[in-house]
């Protein structure tokens, strides 16, 4: 009867030893489990912070870019705005040149009027005194006294012709200069509008480079903070 009671003990003892086995074993498949999948997140978070290295480096690149532009853009803004006011001095001369040559022209005008006026008085004296002694002499006489008016009038058209040349050649002169000068300025005048065309566009790009430059800048930021 004890042996009876010994082997129940024994077989209760191993029944206990057996679950406790199986426990363990049930444990050990959930660690195994546990390990497995923690495996599986340290590998995708490896993946993940090379995604993120190679994000922060790529961002990085192109931070660096978008400054190199920016700096070139202010070099060449800076560059424009020079060419700008040489062309604001330049077209500044040009139409003080111009303003010249109009009063020059004008002046000349003005003091052409009286001498067109006196050269016509003198001429018709000289034209007079030298016709009635023409007119007088025994060769008029001869002619007969439509001679006299014809004289007058070829002098009176040959004097006028030659002043009127000399008017022409000079206003002519002040014209063609007004002209020349008056080209130029408007040649810088248009000089100086596309220069300033390109300065506002240069300005846009450059805001709107800055404007990206933050975004890329804040992203960076947050694939390092993601990555820490």
């Amino acid at each position: 009867m004890n042996r009876g009671l010994q082997y129940q003990g024994e077989v209760s003892r191993l029944q206990r030893v057996e679950h406790r086995q199986e426990q363990q074993v049930d444990d050990l498949k959930a660690e195994v489990l546990r390990l497995r999948q923690t495996h599986s997140d340290a590998e995708k978070i490896l993946q993940e912070n090379s995604r993120l290295k190679g994000e922060v480096t790529s961002l990085t690149d192109t931070v660096k870019a978008v400054e190199q532009q920016r700096v070139e853009d202010g070099k060449q803004i800076q560059a424009l705005q020079e060419d700008l006011r040489g062309e604001k001095v330049r077209s500044s001369r040009l139409g003080q040149a111009a303003a010249t040559a109009v009063s020059r022209l004008d002046e000349q005008v003005r003091a052409l009027r009286p001498d067109l006026l006196a050269l016509r008085s003198d001429a018709s004296t000289d034209l007079a005194r030298t016709a009635g002694s023409i007119c007088t002499s025994r060769a008029s006489v001869w002619l007969g006294g439509a001679y006299c008016a014809d004289w007058i009038t070829a002098r009176l058209r040959e004097l006028a012709s030659e002043f009127g040349s000399a008017t022409y050649l000079q206003l002519t002169r002040h014209a063609v200069m007004l002209e020349d000068v008056s080209s130029r300025l408007e040649e810088s005048q248009n000089r100086g509008a596309k220069l300033r065309e390109e300065v506002k566009g240069l300005r846009a790009a450059s805001e709107q480079r800055g404007e990206e430059l933050a975004s890329l800048r804040s992203k960076e930021s947050a694939a390092r903070a993601e990555l820490a």
